[in-house]
């Protein structure tokens, strides 16, 4: 079987599709076809020059088809990246560049906090039941659990206090 052909218009778009005919009988039947290509370019390509080619990113984002996404930013007719430093920054498209948001990570700090508090009451309950019931293996592995989140909860409160000067 042969490969298919693929025909699009003046503008790029494209028409059709056939495994059947020469180029020549192709646009006797397709009067409206000005490339017939072998490979497919999308339902859309590009006219640059008399010569045909497949949409970039680049170009959907240019006639808006796209939109660029956190962190990206176009220099010289290329899409740049600049990586994201950390979940507390916020992207400003119009400097190009991450901004730390300080009470992002402020709250972000206390929702771990609520919830390791939480962890660690839950705990201290186990460790009730452990102690009433006279489980000696369960009430060390919750001494050791509660003595790691307390440790963990220290930490968050240094850094809370650092960031809250």
């Amino acid at each position: 079987m042969e490969n298919l052909k693929y025909m699009y218009d003046s503008k790029g778009n494209f028409i059709d599709s056939t495994p059947y005919g020469s180029d020549e009988d192709i646009k006797l039947q397709f009067q409206n076809c000005s490339y017939i290509l072998e490979s497919f370019l999308g339902e859309k390509a590009i006219i640059e020059n008399e010569t045909i080619r497949a949409y970039t990113r680049l170009d959907s984002i240019e006639e808006g088809l796209e939109e660029l996404r956190e962190g990206e930013y176009i220099k010289d007719n290329e899409i740049m990246y600049i990586e994201k430093p950390s979940n507390f920054h916020i992207w400003d498209s119009k400097s190009t560049k991450w901004n730390y948001d300080k009470q992002l990570e402020i709250k972000s700090l206390n929702e771990e906090l609520a919830d390791l508090e939480s962890t660690l009451s839950s705990k201290y309950d186990e460790l009730d039941k452990a102690i009433s019931r006279k489980l000696k293996t369960l009430e060390k592995r919750l001494n050791a659990e509660i003595a790691k989140l307390s440790v963990m909860i220290d930490e968050k409160y240094i850094k809370l206090e650092e960031l809250e000067g």
